[in-house]
């Protein structure tokens, strides 16, 4: 056995030996399941009292209770799904019906940088070419005057409110 192997044995050897009195002789006292299970409920108290402070805070800008009521309403439909031809569904309405969505969408932003313009739409960030959140409507074109959208056949225009 050369001298680098003996030097390598003797400290694998003083390395399990440091390790085994570290783990035997010198390791802190181990908790006891009451312990865990007391220290869990404080936690689990703790997030409580958290979680009705959040329930219980007053909203101070308007544009944030904005986005808490959308998150919590129900999906209209999967935001996975591209919708398409292939994936639409009959729901029997007429186009004027479609067109209706209209009044409920608010242009409130533009953004340009370079030739890229962003519209701020019921307090989403989009660009050209993205479709508006819940109705389906594709952004045609952007200015800061107004926003095109349209969906199939049908165009329309949200105009900037400037409030």
């Amino acid at each position: 056995m050369s001298r680098r192997e003996k030097i390598m044995l003797f400290m694998a050897l003083a390395a399990l030996l440091y390790g085994g009195l570290e783990w035997l002789v010198f390791s802190p006292e181990k908790p006891s399941p009451a312990s865990v299970t007391q220290k869990t409920g404080s936690f689990a108290g703790t997030v409580d009292k958290m979680m009705a402070g959040i329930m219980q805070m007053e909203i101070e800008h308007p544009h944030k209770k904005a986005v808490i009521e959308k998150i919590e309403t129900p999906w209209v439909r999967d935001p996975f799904v591209q919708p398409g031809p292939q994936n639409r569904q009959s729901t029997g309405k007429s186009q004027e019906d479609v067109m209706a969505v209209l009044p409920n969408l608010v242009y409130s932003g533009f953004i340009s940088a370079g030739s890229r313009a962003m519209a701020i739409i019921n307090g989403m960030e989009y660009f050209t070419g993205d479709i508006v959140m819940d109705t389906g409507y594709r952004i045609t074109r952007i200015t800061p005057e107004k926003v095109e959208i349209q969906k199939d056949r049908n165009t329309g225009d949200i105009f900037f409110n400037g409030d």
